[in-house]
């Protein structure tokens, strides 16, 4: 869903200077969002935690992506101008 809403917010805005960015944290221990989850997802959830970051880690990527120079001149062509 977030890269659907990228691309349809890069073509809503093209030619206006802005750019839009999108970028998922990767798998982050989830807390307790996994309570209610049963069998195989309930071990496939407590496998991940064993792999995954902590929140600050799953922070990293959004806030270097919001804060560097360097991504802000990255423009990618939109959804539009792939499939015309």
């Amino acid at each position: 869903m977030n890269a659907m809403f990228v691309y349809a917010l890069a073509s809503r805005l093209a030619g206006t200077g802005t750019t839009v960015n999108g970028a998922h944290p990767g798998i982050i221990k989830s807390g307790n969002l996994d309570r209610h989850s049963r069998g195989a997802l309930k071990a496939f959830g407590r496998l991940c935690n064993l792999i995954a970051g902590d929140t600050t880690t799953g922070a990293d990527t959004p806030l270097w992506l919001a804060t560097s120079e360097s991504a802000r001149l990255v423009n990618l062509p939109t959804a539009k101008a792939d499939h015309p």
